[in-house]
């Protein structure tokens, strides 16, 4: 169920999910922008996400997520895509709290599919 304009997607029925989202990210300042799939508000796990490092502010760099989402079969949720505020970066595990720039957005495309 989805509303027009409304970045809210609404599954009513369980099952899974294919969910795919690319589009064509830049930043006002450099720094690294974090795009993720959000189930009711909360973000998945880190293959739900997808970061790319601006180095030149206003230069457009692509993005794409793929993620099945399972869904309860007699439950429901709310899908969105969304901007993270910072990510984990750097060499060693587990990474450093690095703020991520927000994001200019553009030709963004989401499919979700019911495979289930």
């Amino acid at each position: 169920q989805h509303n027009e304009g409304s970045p809210l997607y609404k599954i009513l029925q369980g099952g899974n999910y294919e969910v795919e989202f690319n589009a064509n990210v830049s930043g006002l300042t450099a720094g690294p922008v974090a795009i993720s799939i959000l189930v009711d508000g909360i973000p998945l796990d880190a293959g739900a996400t997808a970061i790319s490092t601006i180095t030149t502010p206003g230069d457009y760099e692509n993005i794409s997520i793929h993620k099945v989402i399972p869904i309860c079969c007699k439950g429901d949720a709310t899908i969105t895509i969304a901007s993270i505020p910072s990510v984990l970066t750097g060499a060693t595990l587990p990474g450093t709290p690095t703020d991520t720039v927000i994001p200019l957005i553009q030709n963004a495309n989401l499919t979700i599919i019911r495979k289930c």
